[in-house]
């Protein structure tokens, strides 16, 4: 059984963050990622893309990113980007929606041709969905806040931020 911990946008990212650091360090060229977002009428699915990049900018990483609306029909290039990004949503990865749907057959799709993804919060619950497992709300949610200095990635000297913590069994 392998256990994941969603730590909210920033911890997610920052993982991602690390990763495409290693492989822009070995590209020559920068990194396109998708960012496969469910325009849900929210303020944060309308803001996702602006702090992305905001994130990877203040991690000095040149990384490209492509939003892509799964809320409606949708053709991608697979081979296009190097990876892919699903962020949150309003929506369960359980509804019964054409979207949820289409956007779980692009994940598997994704996981059978061994492309990397990040799944944040709904994102990590539709990719476990679309793998055959499930995800649950654990009994009990916790907010922390986290203070980092001087990360070696970043410019930034302090930065605050908050999350709420989460687990899945996948």
């Amino acid at each position: 059984m392998l256990r994941l911990v969603a730590g909210g946008l920033l911890a997610g990212a920052l993982a991602t963050a690390w990763l495409m650091r290693q492989r822009q360090l070995r590209a020559s060229r920068q990194l396109q990622l998708a960012v496969l977002n469910p325009f849900d009428g929210s303020l944060y699915n309308s803001s996702v893309l602006k702090m992305l990049r905001e994130l990877f900018s203040a991690l000095g990483l040149q990384i490209v990113l492509h939003e892509v609306n799964v809320c409606e029909p949708f053709e991608i290039d697979y081979d296009a980007f190097d990876g892919f990004i699903i962020p949150g949503s309003h929506a369960s990865a359980y509804d019964n929606l054409d979207w949820v749907e289409r956007l779980a057959q692009v994940l598997r799709t994704l996981h059978a041709e061994r492309r990397p993804m990040l799944g944040i919060c709904f994102g990590h619950q539709i990719i476990a969905s679309a793998l055959g497992d499930t995800a649950h709300r654990p009994p009990i949610l916790t907010l922390r806040h986290h203070t980092i200095h001087s990360h070696p990635l970043s410019s930034a000297s302090q930065s605050t931020y908050m999350t709420l913590s989460m687990s899945c069994r996948v």
